[in-house]
């Protein structure tokens, strides 16, 4: 076998293919050890505040969408839903999220999507975010956010995916 210009024997060939088999299941251990770490410091599906339970540290998801910018919410106009207390900027933009709060909903509970993309669970700072596909993505700062749009497609794709895997970890835990 001839890689790179370098002639490998099958005994090279098995030590570099468990070599990487070793890297994988280090790379999914670390990732399980995270959400089992997640877990057992109370994750919440929804990032919040731990002083008064506010989503998106109180701004108005439904304004990244209206106005394209975050917009800090006002105490008079609040609704709880998932666990969390959402905060709105205006009575219409409060009435557009309990028409439909899946669609004004950050994606991965507005936890860090690019966290979430290497198996992390942070919270995030309400002013980096995107919009993409008519979907919410919030990441810890504007750096980071550069970082994600780079490969957006495949990081949605793998945050997604652990996502999923992170939920249905969560799932079986409250159901006990």
């Amino acid at each position: 076998l001839i890689l790179q210009n370098k002639e490998i024997s099958a005994v090279n060939l098995k030590k570099f293919i468990l070599g990487v088999k070793r890297r994988a299941e280090k790379v999914f251990l670390m990732g399980a050890m995270v959400i089992i770490a997640a877990l057992a410091s109370g994750f919440k599906p929804i990032s919040v505040t731990v002083e008064d339970n506010l989503a998106l540290r109180g701004y108005d998801t439904v304004a990244y969408f209206t106005v394209g910018k975050g917009v800090v919410g006002s105490p008079i106009y609040s609704v709880e839903w998932g666990g969390a207390v959402w905060r709105f900027s205006s009575r219409t933009n409060m009435r557009l999220f309990r028409e439909n709060p899946e669609k004004y909903t950050p994606q991965f509970g507005g936890y860090c999507a690019i966290a979430i993309t290497d198996n992390k669970v942070l919270s995030c700072d309400p002013e980096a975010f995107l919009i993409v596909d008519g979907k919410l993505y919030i990441m810890l700062n504007q750096k980071l956010l550069k970082i994600w749009e780079k490969n957006l497609r495949e990081n949605i794709g793998t945050a997604e995916k652990n996502w999923s895997y992170l939920m249905n970890a969560w799932q079986a835990t409250v159901r006990k």
